[in-house]
């Protein structure tokens, strides 16, 4: 049996860029990041009155993140993924969605978090929890980050296409997603389950007769 889910949204309300750019922030590159940060503060006003808050600049960003952390070495990019993990996504996971994967587990499932965010911040909280991660790869050269992608973002149809690449045949039993981005991922599964804050995402599960949890029931003990 494998499990899969979805991570910023689905397993935890924590943003590993927003737990990348404070790290940076504190570890000397202030300045660095604010200027990164400059052009992105209209399109945040925008999506706050819900006109414009579209993947495409949430990626673009991502890009320009990654770019602020070329030349990080491997051991540099794991000591910053722990610092996000403990403090951005970890206290934020949501407990209800946690408790359903650990169950699974205990029951022999493999659980595998499938994610956009960077392959090694999706291995951090991985481990912490006792998963498996399949994140966006980053690339390295000599033993440092270039700044770019090794592939492109875990995101939409590329889900499917990597869970493949990582599973083989074994199909997908349960997947656990928040946004429109996750149904080609949750499309694949035997059973699909939505955290409840994404319109369209919502819109599909009541046609296909997904289980959804709220926000509320996602982040509760039991």
């Amino acid at each position: 049996m494998v499990v899969v889910t979805d991570l910023e949204g689905t397993l935890s309300a924590g943003e590993t860029w927003r737990g990348l750019t404070d790290y940076l922030q504190q570890h000397g590159r202030a300045w660095a990041v604010r200027w990164m940060l400059l052009p992105y503060v209209p399109l945040r006003l925008l999506g706050r009155l819900g006109l414009r808050r579209s993947a495409r600049d949430r990626l673009q960003f991502m890009l320009d993140l990654l770019k602020l952390m070329r030349g990080m070495t491997e051991a540099e990019w794991s000591d910053a993924s722990q610092w996000v993990v403990e403090r951005t996504v970890w206290p934020e996971r949501h407990l209800r969605v946690m408790a359903e994967l650990e169950h699974a587990q205990r029951a022999g499932a493999r659980v595998v978090i499938c994610s956009g965010a960077f392959q090694p911040v999706v291995e951090a909280i991985a481990h912490k929890a006792g998963f498996e991660a399949i994140g966006t790869p980053i690339a390295w050269a000599d033993g440092r980050s270039t700044g770019d992608l090794a592939a492109p973002f875990t995101f939409g149809p590329r889900k499917p296409e990597r869970l493949r690449a990582y599973l083989g045949e074994i199909p997908v039993d349960r997947a656990y997603g928040d946004t429109a981005g996750d149904i080609p991922m949750l499309e694949i599964a035997g059973e699909a389950v939505i955290v409840d804050h994404d319109a369209e995402l919502r819109t599909v599960a009541v046609a296909r007769g997904w289980r959804i949890l709220t926000d509320a029931e996602a982040r509760a003990a039991s």
